[in-house]
């Protein structure tokens, strides 16, 4: 009888979490959220679940943030400043 000359085996050291980049905060002006992609090269099963980055965070944009303003109110002076 030969001996095999190679064995299946398996292993969790260079499996990994893969992300992609973060979406555009949802909101322009204020809190918003913000999310990305998270997956295991191999299908999710060799990689350890604890460890999974976060797929959803809290963004906070000022992008499209402006002052309103009002007109003035008339002069609370009557006479001078």
């Amino acid at each position: 009888l030969i001996p095999t000359e190679s064995e299946a085996c398996s292993s969790q050291e260079s499996c990994a979490w893969q992300v992609s980049e973060w979406s555009p905060c949802s909101e322009t002006c204020g809190t918003g959220q913000r999310t990305r992609s998270v997956f295991c090269e191999t299908g999710g099963a060799d990689c350890d679940p604890a460890s999974k980055p976060a797929d959803v965070e809290t963004c906070e944009s000022t992008e499209e943030c402006a002052w309103a303003v009002s007109g003035w109110t008339p002069c609370s002076a009557t006479c001078g400043e």
